[in-house]
């Protein structure tokens, strides 16, 4: 069974509240656990993640496969996400099932606060440099965990 929680906070504070929601997906529940970020919902700005091997995380930003034409990413914007180290949505290699729609990169090494603090700068730092979201924007995080004790429960009746 799955375990969804929400938060709503404004976009200038939300990196503690991404990190612990980041914390939660890699630590708690199991291997089902995903979260996203929803920045603007007008324009289908969103981030989501899920865990990758051991402490690491695989985290999309929407591509413009997924934004109506009005809100598209134009080449410059493009050329600046790429240089901040997210990869093409061609070029996903996270994993077999999940086709290319979106801008992807995985995080190694995300076992401490420190780490996801980091994750959450990066992904905020793109959203307001190259999707411009602004510092005021209401977002909601969604976490979904995989209830494992609700699964064991359901196994042992």
């Amino acid at each position: 069974m799955l375990r969804e929680t929400k938060v709503d906070v404004v976009f200038s504070r939300a990196e503690a509240a991404l990190a612990e929601v980041l914390r939660q997906v890699l630590e708690d529940g199991g291997d089902d656990n995903y979260a996203v970020a929803e920045m603007d919902h007008e324009r289908s700005y969103y981030a989501q993640f899920l865990p990758a091997d051991h402490d690491a995380l695989y985290g999309e930003i929407v591509s413009n496969n997924h934004l109506d034409p009005p809100f598209a990413l134009g080449q410059e914007q493009i050329r600046r996400l790429l240089l901040m180290g997210w990869q093409r949505p061609e070029d996903n290699t996270f994993r077999d099932e999940i086709e290319g729609g979106n801008f992807n990169r995985t995080w190694n090494s995300v076992d401490s606060h420190a780490a996801r603090l980091q994750v959450a700068n990066e992904v905020w730092r793109a959203f307001s440099e190259v999707y411009e979201v602004r510092s005021d924007q209401r977002i909601e995080i969604v976490l979904t965990l995989d209830d494992l004790a609700a699964t064991s429960d359901s196994e042992t009746t």
